[in-house]
């Protein structure tokens, strides 16, 4: 009797214990059940949105069948979701590019969207698109400096038959021009402006500086317009200006100037070393006596 209910005593607490441990796996798995069932709930939500938005979910769905138990099944829409997540983070992707599509890489491209399971195909698309984009940025900035240079050149034939006239305003206008010049590319390379509207404000400057040679043409004393002796340059010659000019007309001529050959080093250091020494006073007129002028 002693031996039997010392191992009574002995064995309480185990079964004790075990009862516990039974109560805690079955709390466990009431609440797991229970947290699933809400993740389920969420996850038919959310299958709904998936299914609106036009998101092609046939490998949930066939994956969705084969499965018998609810974590199968939470699991199976949770990888199917990082996939979802995967595409919205492409679409992003897509809205920094800031690229026009053409239709029929909008088409592929709307198509490829709804496809979870094809991320690497949508990344392969996304970068061929980069390449491309790369390469008409790359055009697009060669057309932009053309005309660009193309304008400086211009000016630079209307300045110089400005000195045949004596027409201080048109060389006003035509700094004001070649600044607005500088404004327009610098706004474009720092992406301020599209590579349309600076083409389209280059192209008017063009035919402001063709309007304005043609009044020029027209106006007295321009056959003398590039007929200039080059034999013995002076530095008048340099700064397009005659021998008589004011101080004002020099600096407007050096302005101009500087703007039209900004990227001529030689010529830019010719008309700075013309312009330091007629600006000054004393030094321009040792300079006339040297010269006779």
């Amino acid at each position: 009797m002693e031996s039997i209910s010392l191992a009574l005593i002995c064995a309480i607490p185990i079964i004790i214990i075990t009862i516990i441990a039974l109560t805690i796996v079955l709390i466990v798995r009431h609440y797991a059940n229970k947290n699933n069932q809400l993740k389920y709930s969420e996850y038919q939500d959310k299958y709904k949105k998936w299914q609106d938005t036009g998101y092609n979910l046939s490998e949930l769905d066939d994956g969705l069948k084969q499965q018998n138990n609810l974590t199968g099944t939470i699991i199976l829409f949770s990888k199917f979701e990082e996939k979802i997540n995967n595409i919205l983070e492409l679409e992003g992707k897509v809205k920094n590019l800031k690229y026009n599509f053409s239709s029929d890489e909008k088409q592929k491209l709307d198509y490829l969207l709804k496809q979870p399971i094809k991320k690497k195909e949508i990344e392969d698309f996304l970068d061929n698109i980069q390449i491309k984009k790369e390469n008409i940025t790359r055009e697009q900035r060669k057309e932009i400096k053309m005309l660009s240079d193309k304008v400086r050149e211009n000016a630079k034939v209307l300045l110089d038959k400005t000195i045949d006239i004596g027409d201080m305003d048109l060389t006003e206008v035509i700094s004001v021009l070649l600044s607005n010049l500088e404004k327009a590319i610098n706004l474009y390379q720092l992406g301020d402006a599209t590579f349309e509207k600076t083409k389209s404000e280059l192209n008017r400057m063009l035919d402001n500086i063709a309007k304005l040679s043609r009044t020029t043409t027209e106006s007295k004393g321009q056959s003398t317009t590039g007929k200039r002796t080059k034999k013995s340059e002076t530095l008048y010659d340099i700064l397009r200006v005659k021998p008589d000019a004011s101080l004002e007309e020099i600096k407007y001529m050096r302005n101009a100037l500087v703007k039209i050959f900004v990227n001529n080093d030689d010529e830019l250091k010719k008309i700075n070393n013309a312009y330091d020494t007629l600006r000054d006073s004393l030094k321009r007129a040792k300079y006339n006596r040297k010269h006779d002028i």
